[in-house]
């Protein structure tokens, strides 16, 4: 499933819809989903960043949309209830970005975060191949993410 998730950055009201409705509705339909046994892929901008490198500067002062406490913990409860974050799990020390500031060079520099993510079901992780952020294709402030998972008829 594709999902963008809300930024809640610069509204009380969309942080607090995001952190205590969408965040937990969303983690419980995912979850319902498995319990169907049905395979789940989440792909997009879930408008996070869940570890230090998913960030070019750990020591900002202002605490930007995606790095509350709130949200970072709310996207660990959906790790710890069956997903992985397949690329920090193929690249655990790798800091690589999908969204950038709207200066071009920013880009260049790889000076961004990480906020959009390609997640899988715990038990789908012996079929992903790769996952990988595309920075060599431009058209907006974000990089696509590439999700490869291995084909059954191989």
């Amino acid at each position: 499933m594709e999902v963008a998730n809300l930024q809640s950055e610069k509204s009380p009201h969309k942080f607090q819809h995001r952190t205590e409705q969408w965040d937990p509705a969303f983690r419980k339909h995912v979850k319902k989903l498995e319990e169907k046994g049905k395979p789940v892929v989440i792909l997009g901008e879930l408008n996070v960043i869940h570890t230090d490198l998913d960030m070019t500067d750990s020591d900002r002062k202002v605490m930007p949309a995606g790095l509350r406490n709130e949200e970072r913990e709310n996207f660990i409860d959906l790790l710890d209830s069956g997903f992985v974050d397949t690329f920090r799990r193929l690249y655990p020390n790798e800091s690589k970005f999908t969204n950038f500031p709207k200066d071009t060079i920013s880009r260049t520099l790889d000076n961004g975060i990480r906020t959009s993510y390609a997640l899988v079901s715990n038990n789908m992780m012996d079929q992903v191949v790769d996952s990988n952020i595309e920075h060599s294709i431009y058209g907006s402030l974000y990089s696509p993410i590439v999700l490869t998972l291995k084909n059954e008829q191989e």
